[in-house]
């Protein structure tokens, strides 16, 4: 392309100052060739923007650009010695089924200012291991079985009537119902969770993803054979 491009301006049309003969066309030469030599840097440029491939995290879906050596979003090595190879179809499931399987079912939600007394009788009657905070229709924190026994422990009985604000867990983490199960479980043991909200699109919860639902679809698994 360069040779042809130089050839172009060199043999270029009646009115090119560029010449045949005289120390001026070495100099016209030359500027003609820094000219050509950007030229090429700026198509190889831009050509190589426009074949760059996104391509999906194999843990999380996040687009990724190919050849990268991790995904940006859920922090995995994308090497190829590093991507988990299944062993079995269970393990090619985990990495293939999405936490939307359990959306659905919906979380138990208080507000604020509920008794802590009123919020354990809720987890005990529905056999749940949390429930969401929620004001004016955003959840604003979470309150899990962990909460109890390392903010409450056997000081329950003395703070029921104290809001549950003063005890839930300000910082929630969510997923998205496109992340992989494998995805959730890496997650999840990376910040200690046990149950995290599945949120869609919008935002909206629409189920709770939670240790307790990762034993059961294992059992699935493995009892079913696949």
């Amino acid at each position: 392309m360069r040779r042809a491009a130089r050839r172009c301006f060199i043999g270029g049309p009646p009115s090119s100052n560029v010449t045949a003969a005289g120390p001026s066309s070495v100099a016209d030469c030359a500027l003609v060739a820094l000219h050509c030599d950007l030229l090429d840097g700026l198509v190889y440029i831009f050509a190589a923007r426009g074949s760059t491939m996104l391509l999906p995290c194999p843990y999380c879906d996040h687009e990724v650009i190919e050849g990268a050596d991790t995904c940006d979003a859920c922090g995995q090595p994308l090497t190829e010695s590093s991507l988990p190879v299944p062993a079995s179809a269970v393990e090619r499931a985990l990495l293939t089924d999405r936490v939307r399987l359990f959306q659905g079912r919906q979380p138990l939600t208080v507000s604020p200012t509920t008794k802590i007394r009123d919020v354990l009788r809720q987890l005990a009657d529905n056999k749940v291991g949390c429930v969401l905070v929620a004001e004016q229709g955003k959840t604003i924190g979470i309150f899990t079985e962990r909460d109890v026994l390392m903010k409450l422990g056997d000081k329950a009985s003395s703070l029921g009537d104290r809001p549950v604000s003063e005890f839930m867990t300000t910082k929630v983490e969510s997923l998205p119902t496109s992340a992989k199960i494998a995805f959730a479980v890496h997650r999840m043991a990376n910040g200690g969770y046990r149950h995290v909200p599945v949120v869609n699109e919008q935002g909206d919860t629409v189920g709770i993803f939670s240790v307790r639902d990762i034993l059961s679809y294992l059992t699935k698994k493995l009892a079913a054979g696949k």
